[in-house]
């Protein structure tokens, strides 16, 4: 996987590392891990390195349901 995360409890933070080539599915199964860890409290904040991405694969077509599954992440 392109992108993977860790959970820092203490301060609520997830930090967040993306590599190489980062596709939309790779984006959406970050996204559901992460809405699925129960761990993670709300109000977490969200650290993104994304230095060591090379590209992203991604089509216009693709962004609607992916707003739409952050929006029902932050309902």
């Amino acid at each position: 996987m392109g992108i993977t995360y860790r959970y820092n409890a203490v301060d609520n933070i997830v930090e967040t590392v993306g590599k190489g080539t980062l596709t939309f599915n790779e984006i959406v199964t970050y996204l559901h891990a992460v809405i699925q860890d129960k761990t993670i409290k709300p109000g977490f904040i969200e650290l993104l390195n994304l230095e060591a991405i090379d590209n992203f694969i991604v089509e216009y077509r693709q962004l609607r349901p992916f707003i739409v599954l952050w929006q029902q992440y932050l309902e």
